[in-house]
């Protein structure tokens, strides 16, 4: 029941085991979490690397030159400047409740409409401008720099933070952009830390005031 159904060379991104409409694990009960629990400790356990390659992937992903439309282009589309005004897309929500009971709880939203040439030209930005995966792996480079010295715990909290955000979704679900955007600015503000220097008055805010007080003692002559 909880193996995937499709042959393997047309089936969709890992994901969409999670959110697909009639996914035996996307109703949000305590017997749904502990089957899909069970279901990928075993498939783990039993596949290893299969698991590893799969997580390799979604590396790759992250630390690639360029952008691709995954999990699908219906939801990388969703994460840029459209060229029209679109409504709430028609994807299967968990509980199994479609969009459409979404708007008739919430409403169907704002509307917006779209003007030229400013449209035109975020579009076009979008397409150029944005952190290149290896470009964040060296930002991270730096970041790491800081785990080797103690005093820049700072740093460290930050790198860990960006580390979760990129790892932890690898591990458990599927990779997605929109889990970068949040890592890159932890990791970013990790590497400032790392390798600004030390203040003269930071150098000794580790001292106590009778340390700071105590004589120098006078050279011989």
């Amino acid at each position: 029941m909880m193996c995937p159904r499709r042959p393997v060379g047309e089936r969709e991104a890992s994901s969409s085991q999670i959110w697909e409409k009639g996914s035996p694990v996307a109703k949000l009960d305590d017997a749904a979490n502990v089957r899909g629990r069970r279901f990928a400790l075993a498939a783990i356990e039993a596949q290893p690397w299969d698991y590893a390659a799969t997580v390799g992937d979604g590396l790759k992903l992250t630390f690639g030159w360029a952008r691709h439309d995954y999990p699908k282009h219906s939801v990388s589309r969703l994460y840029e400047f459209p060229v029209d005004t679109r409504t709430q897309p028609g994807y299967p929500l968990m509980q199994g409740q479609e969009s459409a009971a979404v708007v008739a709880y919430a409403g169907p939203g704002p509307t917006g409409s779209i003007h030229g040439p400013y449209a035109g030209w975020l579009r076009t930005y979008q397409d150029w401008i944005f952190v290149r995966g290896p470009v964040l792996a060296f930002i991270l480079l730096l970041g790491l720099t800081a785990l080797r010295r103690r005093e820049r715990l700072d740093a460290a909290l930050a790198w860990s933070v960006a580390a979760g955000l990129l790892m932890v979704p690898l591990l458990t679900a599927d990779f997605d952009y929109r889990y970068i955007l949040p890592a890159t600015s932890s990791a970013c503000v990790a590497a400032a830390l790392a390798t600004r220097r030390t203040r003269p008055s930071e150098a000794g805010e580790g001292e106590s005031s009778a340390e700071r007080r105590a004589p120098v003692p006078a050279e011989p002559r």
